[in-house]
C-alpha cells in the first residue's frame, strides 16, 4: 500500500511528509546573502510582509525551516528541543551531544544572520519568522525511513506522493524537494509500518514500494574514503540483501569523478541528465556534477564525493572493493571524457538481490541479458 492510499484513506487535505534522518548542515549565511542579492529592491522596501513572501518564494526547493524557531541553518549543531512523539532513535544522532545552550546560541546566531542579511532589528526578525511560520501548513502527516534514500523521495515528490521531507540533509535540495529543517513542536501523526496496513520489515516496505513502480534504489549511507580503501560503516549486511547490492554497485563507482548511471539492460555506463529544468531558478546555484535522473532501465548510481585522478590507484581500490563485496568485476574500460571507466557486471549482484524475492517479484524483475 503506498501513500496515495494512505492519503485518500485518512484526509487528502492534511499535508504528507516525510522524515528522513541524517547529519548534514547547510550554509544558511550564503543563502541568505544569495537572496539580497537577487531580492535588493524587495529588501529595500522595509516591508516585512513582502519580505517574507519572497523568502518563502526564494527557498522553496532550497531549504524549509518550518515553524520558524530559528530561520537558518548555520552549522553549529543540531538543537535539542525535540518532541516526545518523535522516536529517540531518529533523535539520537543528532542530539547526543548537544544541550539547551548550545540550542539557545544557534537560535541566536541566526538571527545575527539575518540582522546582517537584511539589515534587520531584533523585533523586526522576530517579525518574520512569524510571518513566514504563517505559512507553513499547521497539519501533517510524517513517516519515519531509516534509509538514505534521495532518489526515491526526490521521485515521490515529482509524483506528488509527498509534499515535503522533513530532514537536514542538503543533499536533497539537489533534486528540488521542499525540504523542512526542523520542527519545534512537532504537532503531527507519525505513521508506522501497520499505520500503513503493510506487514513486514522496514526493508520489506521499501523493496515493495520500489516494486510498485517507484524506480529508486534507497540505501544506507555508510562507505567512507580512507588511505585508498573503501570500508563500512558497521555491518555491511545491515540491513539486508537489497541494501548490499546497491551497496556494492555505489561502492565500485564511486572512485570515479562523475555521477553516472548504470543500464541494468546494456551493463553499459551512460551519463546522466539533469531531474530539474534547465531554466529552473535553482539549478544555476548547484554543481554541475550533483543532479541526476532514472528511467525504468537504469539504477542512479549516486555520489560524488571522492574524486580520483589516478588510474592506477582507481584500479586498485576497485579491486580491493570487489574483494570485499565478492563481486565480479569484469571488461577492460568504457571510455568517457577524460576518465577511463570499468564496466563492472552487475549480474551477479542483480542475481543476489532476486534470489530472496517471490516468483512474481522474480518475474517482473527478470535481468535482461
Amino acid at each position: 500500500m503506498g501513500f496515495h492510499g494512505l492519503s485518500q484513506n485518512k484526509g487528502a487535505n492534511i499535508t504528507k511528509y516525510y522524515i528522513k534522518n541524517q547529519n548534514v548542515a547547510i550554509d544558511g549565511y550564503n543563502i541568505l546573502f544569495r537572496f539580497r542579492r537577487q531580492c535588493a529592491d524587495v529588501v529595500a522596501t522595509g516591508n516585512l510582509d513582502l519580505i517574507a513572501k519572497k523568502i518563502a518564494q526564494f527557498i522553496k526547493g532550497t531549504v524549509y525551516l518550518a515553524n520558524m524557531t530559528y530561520l537558518v541553518w548555520d552549522g553549529k549543531g543540531l538543537p535539542t528541543k525535540a518532541n516526545k512523539s518523535v522516536p529517540k532513535y531518529l533523535l539520537q544522532q543528532e542530539a547526543l551531544n548537544q544541550n539547551a545552550a548550545q540550542f539557545k546560541e544557534t537560535k541566536e546566531h541566526s538571527y545575527e544572520l539575518l540582522l546582517k542579511a537584511f539589515w534587520l532589528n531584533a523585533p523586526e526578525v522576530q517579525r518574520l519568522n512569524q510571518i513566514l511560520e504563517n505559512m507553513f501548513p499547521k497539519k501533517l502527516k510524517a513517516f519515519i525511513a531509516p534509509f538514505e534514500c534521495d532518489y526515491q523521495l526526490a521521485w515521490m515528490h515529482q509524483q506528488k506522493i509527498i509534499d515535503f521531507v522533513i530532514s537536514n540533509d542538503n543533499d536533497l535540495v539537489l533534486f528540488g524537494i521542499p525540504l523542512i529543517r526542523y520542527f519545534d513542536g512537532f504537532n503531527g501523526e507519525l505513521l508506522t509500518l501497520s499505520d500503513l496496513c503493510f506487514e513486514g520489515s522496514m526493508q520489506d516496505y521499501i523493496i515493495q514500494q520500489i516494486l510498485n513502480g517507484c524506480d529508486y534504489f534507497p540505501y544506507k549511507c555508510g562507505l567512507t574514503y580512507n588511505t585508498s580503501q573503501f570500508s563500512f560503516n558497521g555491518d555491511p549486511g545491515e540491513y539486508g540483501t537489497l541494501n548490499k547490492c546497491v551497496q556494492a554497485l555505489i561502492t565500485s563507482l564511486m572512485v570515479m569523478r562523475y555521477q553516472m548511471i548504470l543500464n541494468l539492460r546494456t551493463k553499459k555506463l551512460e551519463h546522466w541528465q539533469p531531474i530539474l529544468d534547465e531554466d529552473d531558478q535553482f539549478t544555476k546555484f548547484m554543481p554541475k556534477n550533483a543532479l541526476g535522473f532514472v528511467s525504468k532501465e537504469v539504477v542512479l548510481l549516486s555520489r560524488t564525493d571522492v574524486q580520483i585522478n589516478n588510474r592506477a590507484q582507481n584500479q586498485k581500490i576497485i579491486q580491493s572493493v570487489a574483494k570485499v563485496l565478492k563481486m565480479e568485476v569484469k571488461g577492460e574500460k568504457v571510455k568517457l571524457p577524460g576518465i577511463d571507466w570499468v564496466d563492472i557486471s552487475c549480474k551477479s549482484i542483480y542475481d543476489e538481490f532476486l534470489s530472496q524475492q517471490s516468483d512474481d517479484v522474480k518475474e517482473k524483475w527478470s535481468y535482461a541479458e
